[in-house]
């Protein structure tokens, strides 16, 4: 479950595969409950948001698996001592609350990792797909980004990709949430050139310094939107320049669209 989760934090895009709906039988780790939950086998996707939210062949986040009668989230796979911590955190009023109250799947695989000590870029990862699962209209997203920023701290200072990659998504947050100078801050306060590229993983250092350098210029012109035209992939981007709502767009808008096209068009790209 990590490394899918990794896989969907650190990389540019997968090969063209359509995604299907697999329902897949479960046993509840706490309390031995029987339980199935759909999911997808396979799919592509095709570059990813500010936020790190793929476009592709599937909604995502992917859906945890969720055992119905204690509410357990099953985020991952967990030891025998994992299971001796959970089995009071699910029964406590605090979890059930959580519940009632609607927060998503990932917040709560997210409120119940930090109380393991998860590991801190684990567990704010999972907190930022909470926010895509929240919609992008919800208020629970505004909650789960300002909670985000509250607990960047943990992260602490980054030494590997992924850590880079979640402070990432932290800066994009400010960000979203209009908060710009804070934002431009942590640009500035992350060592992006210090980190040693991580075979292991599918973005580079170098992938992640031209990535900052993107939020910078958001940044820059105080552009707080969840997709904006020049950090999305412009097969998508295009349909929002040249679509049927392109004429609702302001002239800054329209010199975007026009400089991305002008950039995609330029000799030597595919």
């Amino acid at each position: 479950m990590r490394r899918l989760f990794l896989a969907l934090l650190l990389a540019n895009g997968t090969a063209a595969i359509a995604g299907f709906p697999v329902t897949e039988q479960r046993t509840c780790p706490i309390g031995g409950e029987r339980f199935s939950y759909t999911t997808t086998a396979s799919y592509s996707t095709w570059g990813a948001r500010p936020d790190g939210k793929p476009f592709g062949s599937w909604e995502f986040p992917l859906a945890l698996p969720e055992c119905p009668g204690n509410g357990l989230v099953v985020y991952g796979e967990f030891s025998e001592a994992d299971l001796a911590r959970l089995e009071p955190l699910i029964a406590q009023d605090d979890y059930r609350a959580l519940r009632r109250r609607g927060d998503t799947s990932y917040y709560r695989a997210y409120w119940l990792m930090r109380r393991l000590d998860a590991p801190a870029p684990d567990a704010l990862w999972m907190l930022v797909q909470a926010s895509w699962q929240a919609g992008d209209a919800s208020p629970l997203r505004r909650r789960y980004l300002e909670e985000l920023v509250e607990a960047a701290p943990l992260l602490g200072r980054p030494t590997d990709v992924t850590n880079l990659a979640v402070r990432a998504r932290v800066i994009n947050a400010l960000r979203e949430l209009g908060r710009f100078e804070e934002a431009t801050a942590m640009i500035e306060a992350t060592p992006v050139d210090e980190i040693a590229p991580d075979s292991a993983t599918v973005r580079s250092t170098s992938d992640w310094r031209g990535h900052y350098r993107q939020l910078a210029r958001l940044i820059a012109r105080r552009d707080s939107s969840t997709e904006p035209i020049d950090m999305i992939p412009w097969r998508v981007g295009r349909e929002r320049c040249e679509g049927e709502g392109a004429a609702a767009l302001d002239a800054g808008q329209r010199a975007i669209c026009a400089e991305v096209a002008a950039r995609m068009a330029a000799p030597g790209r595919d």
